[in-house]
């Protein structure tokens, strides 16, 4: 991975939601859904506004202190883990084109620089069955949540 190298998430099953400090993201592919804390928070943002891994570093410096001189390989493994959950994927189409866009200026100076935390995906599981349920088609004559017999 390159300091070029830009992701998108991998399609419209990926829904997300952020917070004051935390993101929220499904996916309905496989009814698992995730958390991530603040500095995830800031790498998903710097994803979906297809930001190259170098923007998304000077991301984290603008918004935390105490960032790790080893940043560029922590991003990166959180980075490979969002892939690995197929959460994200490389956005080629930002490498071919050469993503140009201007980082965001926060003075570094701030006292509102929060405290920098390894990034952290929570992965749950225990909502799955009502996640990919289809309301529309899945269900017998009770209704909702009721799921048709697997023998369909």
């Amino acid at each position: 991975m390159n300091y070029k190298t830009c992701f998108k998430f991998r399609d419209s099953q990926i829904v997300y939601e952020f917070f004051d400090d935390e993101v929220i993201l499904i996916d309905f592919n496989n009814g698992s859904y995730y958390h991530l804390n603040g500095v995830g928070l800031i790498i998903l943002k710097g994803v979906e506004e297809q930001k190259s891994l170098l923007e998304i570093i000077q991301l984290l410096f603008q918004n935390f202190r105490n960032c790790p001189p080893d940043l560029q390989q922590v991003i990166t493994t959180f980075l490979e883990e969002l892939q690995r959950e197929s959460l994200i994927v490389v956005n080629t189409e930002a490498l071919d084109n050469g993503n140009n866009t201007e980082a965001s200026q926060k003075d570094p100076s701030s006292e509102s620089l929060s405290v920098f935390e390894l990034p952290c995906l929570k992965k749950y599981t225990d909502m799955q069955d009502l996640l990919l349920l289809d309301p529309i088609h899945d269900v017998d004559d009770a209704g909702w949540p009721v799921r048709l017999p697997s023998s369909r």
